[in-house]
């Protein structure tokens, strides 16, 4: 007799794996798309995050799953023209993602802050830090 356990999560086949690569690539540009270029997302980036974390680990289990366009080899999307661009003298950093906060992320976060990211902290004694809550 062959004993299952049901609340074991099972590895998805092949084809599940492909139909849900393709899904998650779809919603991930038309969110994306939502939030760089109509500045009118309808999720919050820590979802956005979620759902590229799961596309992330489905193709590096699959790697045959990678396609050219995945918002996984690239960044952002197009950006509205309102937005100006700013150069920064010392570059803004940040959290690498809305679900990286936990003790680990923040501490690898001020590690990069007082490294100076680019060689550019003259004191890393005085880093202040400004969150938006």
């Amino acid at each position: 007799m062959v004993t299952v356990d049901l609340f074991e999560a099972a590895e998805p086949g092949p084809d599940a794996a492909a139909a849900r690569a393709a899904a998650l690539r779809a919603q991930l540009h038309h969110h994306a798309y939502r939030y760089y270029t109509l500045d009118d997302p309808e999720i919050p980036d820590a979802e956005y995050d979620r759902l590229f974390q799961e596309l992330h680990a489905l193709e590096s289990t699959h790697p045959h799953l990678q396609t050219a366009d995945s918002p996984t080899r690239r960044v952002g999307g197009r950006v509205l023209d309102a937005f100006a661009s700013v150069r920064h003298a010392v570059p803004m950093l940040s959290i690498r993602t809305e679900t990286d906060t936990g003790a680990s992320g923040a501490q690898a976060f001020d590690a990069r802050v007082r490294k100076g990211g680019t060689g550019r902290c003259r004191s890393p004694s005085r880093v202040r830090r400004r969150a938006e809550v």
